[in-house]
C-alpha cells in the first residue's frame, strides 16, 4: 500500500484512490497517490497486487501523472515495468462528503472523500498480456484540496 507521508504540514493537494477485492481476482489491490510537491506538477506514486504478483507505480521518485481527475472521478494511466496501467476511479456527487483538516502553516485542507466508488483497471505486460479488473462499490477515493470544490456536498466534524 503507499503508506503514510509525515510531514510538519499537509501537501498543496493530493488525490489518493484504493480498490480491494477485484471481481476477478478477490485477493487484489490498488492503492495510488497523486500528489504535486512544490506545485510543480502532479506526480503519481502507487501499486497493484494481481494474481500475487505486485506491480510498483513510480518507485521512491513517481512519474508524471498523465490523466485528469474531480469531483467524483480519477482517470489515468501510468507506466510499470514491462508494461502499463489504465485506471478509471468513479463515485457518484450524492456519496461525496467533505472533511476539514487543519493545516498549521496555511490553515486548512479539505478532503473530498468517497467509500463508495467504483474501479476499472487495464494492465497491459508483455508477458501477460492485457488484463482487466472491475471493482464495483468497493472502491474509495479522495480529493484533498485548500479549497472546497463543491459547497452543496455535506460536511463533517473538523478533523485535527
Amino acid at each position: 500500500m503507499v503508506g503514510y507521508i509525515s510531514s510538519d504540514r499537509y501537501l498543496h493537494h493530493w488525490v489518493w484512490a484504493h480498490c480491494s477485492g477485484f471481481e476477478e481476482d478477490a485477493s487484489a489491490w490498488m492503492d495510488l497517490l497523486i500528489v504535486s510537491p512544490e506545485g510543480k506538477g502532479d506526480i503519481v506514486f502507487g501499486a497493484l497486487k494481481y494474481k500475487d504478483k505486485v506491480y510498483r507505480v513510480g518507485g521512491l521518485a513517481g512519474l508524471k501523472f498523465r490523466g485528469d481527475y474531480g469531483l467524483g472521478h480519477l482517470r489515468g494511466e501510468t507506466g510499470i515495468k514491462g508494461g502499463a496501467i489504465v485506471f478509471s476511479f468513479t463515485a457518484d456527487k450524492k456519496d461525496i462528503i467533505i472533511a476539514r483538516y487543519e493545516d498549521p502553516v496555511e490553515g486548512y485542507r479539505y478532503c473530498h472523500n468517497t467509500e463508495v466508488a467504483s474501479a476499472d483497471i487495464t494492465v497491459r505486460t508483455g508477458k501477460l498480456g492485457v488484463m482487466h479488473l472491475t471493482c464495483r462499490g468497493r472502491a474509495f477515493m479522495e480529493i484533498v484540496e485548500p479549497n472546497i470544490i463543491d459547497g452543496s456536498l455535506p460536511r463533517v466534524i473538523e478533523i485535527q
